[in-house]
């Protein structure tokens, strides 16, 4: 990739933009990180400290926003789909029971090693009370809900990863 690429997913309105994610993280997400340790310490919200309400209120406040939060998530869909139907073989099924649970899975052993999905957890500790989970923490939450894990399917990025599930 070059420079010109790199520069290109900052456009507006062409495939793969990421100006949505990066306005979204300059603006009303950016108070939210700067109170992290705030959350961190006393167990709150750090979006709703920084701006006195939770997220989805406040997009609902705030419809500009919350349309380039749209944007933003829309575009990210796009990218994890296309790595979910290149990495998942949906031939053998002629129809699909919801037995598929798509999110970024941390590994297990990742202790210090660089992984996109702890960006992404730092990212909803800051937003919301959700987190990102190993597949450890995976599993157990497929067996109480009386499920059994089949097999976790990583595709080409870190922040999608497909977890096969059957009853």
């Amino acid at each position: 990739m070059n420079w010109n690429d790199f520069g290109a997913t900052l456009l507006s309105d062409v495939p793969g933009s990421v100006k949505p994610w990066a306005l979204a993280n300059m603006g009303e997400h950016y108070p939210a990180f700067g109170a992290l340790t705030y959350g961190v310490q006393t167990g709150k919200v750090p979006f709703e400290h920084a701006h006195g309400k939770p997220v989805w209120e406040y997009y609902k406040d705030n419809p500009v926003r919350g349309a380039n939060l749209a944007k933003a998530m829309a575009g990210m869909s796009g990218a994890v789909l296309k790595t979910i139907i290149d990495a998942y073989d949906f031939n053998p099924y002629k129809k699909m029971v919801e037995f598929l649970i798509i999110d970024s899975v941390i590994p297990d052993d990742s202790r210090n090693p660089p992984h996109a999905g702890k960006l992404l957890d730092i990212n909803i500790l800051a937003m919301t009370t959700g987190q990102e989970r190993t597949l450890s923490e995976f599993k157990t939450i497929i067996e109480r809900a009386g499920l059994k894990f089949n097999r976790l399917i990583e595709t080409e990025t870190e922040i999608s990863s497909i977890i096969e599930c059957g009853k």
